[in-house]
């Protein structure tokens, strides 16, 4: 590894950078119910950016820390998970942590590095792919193993000269901010792609986008409306598993029919059920709970059942059924049907609320017409969106990328003046003797 560095870095041990290396504690008997103190910092409190969450902080009193001798967290501190499913997760303290005063506890290591160094620096390396490979070459025991004092000695890590590392961690932050802004910019477009959507899907189906839009009911176009199968018809204990699926309002999903293999029976029951077997271009409706769960059902999606839950549209020569289909999903229908259901915990549909639904008064034509409009926008819509998790992967690979760059020295240009990694490592074990002096003072005074 040496030999690709930089000319003037170096590779040491994490311990030799390192003033302070430790992990806190917790009362005897744990945290749980003390609802004030001071803060004490888990694993579950670093997020995956090298920065932290709070939604569930949790507490140690303030006579107990008042007694605690290690684990304190400082700024510039660098915080490793020691143990658990999040083994090795990396963060760095800097002016946006909130607490004056917090502790971690026993399942977090802190590494408070040595003023020569640039401790962001030593984050962000800790941070990246390639240094949290290195913390995790120390795992040790089962899944809910971990690492122990022993890493620090373990772990190698690539030393610039300290102005060098200043220019990296200065370039660093730079780019993760307009990394930040972009992202910040992008998390819009689910919303606004959703938002269009429906405005279209509403246009569409009001007869709007078409320039046409009086109304007349569901009822009125002879529709023809069927309710899954009640009382003795079907059983829960009559389900099997890989049979003929029987399709409940859960199973309606985003538009797709998305069968559960365990809600199913035998083929002999679904001769008995024949009346609810679903038929080509059927429109499938939950009847209960949230409102706009539909689908169109097409043959070869294999036979299908409707179920207790759901209801059956049947379009005819003045619906179409896809129109209706899109209907049935347009915000437009979803607030008629909400604000008409009944039932107090379970809001709930049935033939005559179906019945009453406004519709638009336009010929099947001009229905088939405007879902022509409507998957046209649609598809310049899915365009978009894959344009969208296209970039969004892409820039969700930069960070570590970047970072692969920076610690292969090739972000920022290596100057004559910078001195030498070696020269740096000398003056970092000046200061530690120095440390270990003034303490020797200190201890023969007492």
């Amino acid at each position: 590894m040496e030999k690709k560095l930089p000319e003037k870095w170096i590779e040491v041990k994490l311990i030799h950078i390192l003033k302070r290396f430790e992990n806190g504690r917790r009362p005897k008997g744990g945290v749980q119910g003390i609802l004030e103190g001071i803060p004490s910092i888990g694993g579950e409190h670093l997020d995956s950016n090298g920065g932290f969450k709070f939604e569930k902080i949790k507490y140690i009193p303030e006579k107990f820390a008042n007694t605690i001798t290690r684990g304190r967290i400082h700024k510039n501190d660098i915080l490793i998970v020691k143990d658990g499913a999040t083994t090795g997760k990396t963060s760095f303290v800097d002016e946006r942590f909130p607490f004056d005063l917090a502790f971690v506890n026993e399942h977090v290591f802190i590494c408070d590095t040595h003023t020569c160094v640039n401790s962001k620096s030593i984050f962000y390396y800790l941070f990246s792919k390639e240094g949290n490979n290195r913390i995790l070459e120390n795992f040790t025991g089962s899944a809910q193993g971990g690492i122990n004092q022993k890493f620090a000695s373990n772990t190698l890590i690539p030393l610039p000269p300290r102005a060098e590392q200043d220019r990296i961690v200065a370039k660093l932050d730079t780019l993760f901010g307009q990394l930040e802004q972009i992202n910040k910019s992008l998390e819009h477009i689910p919303t606004l792609l959703k938002n269009f959507r429906q405005q279209v899907l509403t246009q569409a189906v009001t007869g709007k986008l078409i320039g046409k839009s009086n109304f007349t009911t569901l009822g009125k176009l002879d529709i023809k409306i069927k309710t899954g199968p009640f009382g003795s018809a079907l059983h829960k204990s009559e389900y099997i598993e890989n049979g003929i699926p029987i399709i409940n309002p859960s199973h309606i999903i985003k538009g797709e029919i998305i069968p559960n293999e365990s809600i199913t029976v035998s083929l002999s029951k679904s001769k008995e059920l024949e009346r609810w077997v679903l038929k080509n271009n059927d429109v499938i409706l939950g009847r209960r709970g949230e409102m706009g769960r539909c689908s169109l059902y097409k043959e070869e999606d294999g036979k299908m059942i409707c179920g207790t839950g759901s209801l059956i549209l049947q379009g005819n020569n003045k619906i179409s059924p896809i129109f209706l289909d899109f209907y049935l999903r347009s915000s437009f229908c979803i607030k008629y049907l909400e604000s008409n259901s009944v039932g107090s915990t379970m809001i709930n549909l049935n033939q005559k609320i179906i019945n009453s639904l406004p519709f638009p008064k336009i010929t099947r034509e001009d229905q088939e017409k405007s879902v022509k409009h409507l998957n046209n926008l649609f598809t310049k819509a899915d365009a978009i969106e894959a344009h969208y998790e296209a970039l969004k992967t892409k820039i969700e690979d930069l960070p570590q990328a970047i970072l692969h760059k920076a610690f292969k020295g090739e972000l920022v240009p290596q100057l004559e003046s910078d001195g030498d990694a070696r020269e740096l490592l000398r003056d970092i074990e000046r200061v530690k003797k120095k440390l270990k002096l003034k303490k020797k003072l200190k201890l023969k005074k007492k």
